[in-house]
């Protein structure tokens, strides 16, 4: 069960629109008179709800008092409303000319890379240790920088490491309020980014062992859209 304006919020977050939560701060509860609650306010609803909202890592800002939630939405709209350039976290630039003879192998990746629709189309650049995936997946990534909305890299020997690594993403793509909390709860907030954003590329790097694989494989499991790129030294 859930309110209309909870319906409101699930629906605009499914279609990647800009939502912003608020809650009233204890100063502002303190001076607050309720009113009697109705089917729709049901408190209980409303408790799970906000239960849910934090256990999502959903970011909320407090007000102390009415205009003090007018002034931060107006901050919050203009700062959603600056153009920001494309999320770019490359650990490297091109070589540019300097890389030759694998133009026929970047072409393969792409052809993969763009062979489907809707979930996260994955290719994966494999082989022994030295041979140059890592740089092979980065100059990839640079040469089509103009077909993707974020170029994005990470890298994940382990499970752990893909969290906390995926979920250091959040300062990278603008996503407020997640500092302070858990990795999962932001490894969420970039996935929800990325789903809500089309065109992306993510480049995995190390994807070496069957535990970092599989963890890979539950993270493609919950993307809707979007190019995973990895580098892995397993053959399968």
């Amino acid at each position: 069960r859930a309110s209309y304006t909870q319906w409101e919020y699930l629906l605009a977050r499914k279609h990647g629109l800009l939502t912003l939560v608020f809650f009233p701060s204890p100063a502002f509860k303190a001076g607050m008179t309720l009113p009697a609650a109705s089917a729709e306010d049901d408190p209980a609803l409303q408790a799970r709800f906000v239960a849910w909202l934090e256990s999502e890592g959903v970011p909320r800002l407090e007000f102390d008092s009415i205009p003090h939630l007018c002034q931060q939405v107006q901050e919050q709209l203009r700062e959603a409303a600056e153009p920001r350039g494309k999320p770019i976290n490359l650990p490297q630039g091109s070589l540019g000319q300097s890389f030759r003879g694998r133009d026929a192998f970047l072409d393969q990746i792409h052809a993969t890379l763009t062979q489907g629709q809707g979930a996260a189309i994955t290719a994966a650049v494999t082989g022994l240790g030295g041979i140059g995936k890592t740089r092979a997946a980065i100059e990839y990534a640079w040469a089509h920088e103009a077909e993707h909305s974020a170029l994005l890299f990470i890298t994940a020997p382990n499970e752990d490491a893909l969290t906390s690594n995926l979920g250091r993403l959040t300062k990278e793509l603008g996503i407020r309020g997640q500092e302070a909390k858990p990795p999962d709860m932001q490894r969420r907030a970039v996935v929800d980014w990325l789903n809500a954003h089309p065109g992306w590329l993510l480049i995995i790097d190390h994807v070496d062992t069957a535990e970092s694989m599989r963890a890979v494989g539950t993270l493609r499991g919950g993307l809707t859209t979007g190019h995973l790129l990895l580098t892995s030294r397993l053959r399968e």
